[in-house]
C-alpha cells in the first residue's frame, strides 16, 4: 500500500524519513503545492499504514495528513 504523510516542514519530513528508514520503511520526499496552503512537504511510503503511523506517533512527529490509495476509492 502506498501511503502519503504530509508534514509541517521539510525539516520534519526529513526527520520522519530517517526514522522510517531506520524502521524498515524507505520513503520518498515529495513537495506538494496548494493555492490555499502554499508549499508543503510530505513522504510517499510503502507499507502498512497502521505501523507507519504508530512509528511517527512514537517519535512525536506531528502529521498534518495521512492517507493511502484505499482512501481514494
Amino acid at each position: 500500500m502506498i501511503n502519503t504523510a504530509i508534514l509541517q516542514s521539510e525539516t520534519l519530513a526529513r526527520k520522519a524519513q530517517r526514522i522510517l528508514t531506520a524502521n524498515g520503511y524507505p520513503s520518498e520526499l515529495v513537495r506538494f503545492t496548494s493555492p490555499k496552503e502554499g508549499c508543503r512537504f510530505g513522504l510517499k511510503i510503502i507499507g502498512k499504514s497502521e505501523e507507519i503511523q504508530d512509528i511517527l506517533r512514537k517519535a512525536d512527529i506531528p502529521v498534518r495528513y495521512f492517507g493511502n490509495e484505499r482512501d481514494r476509492l
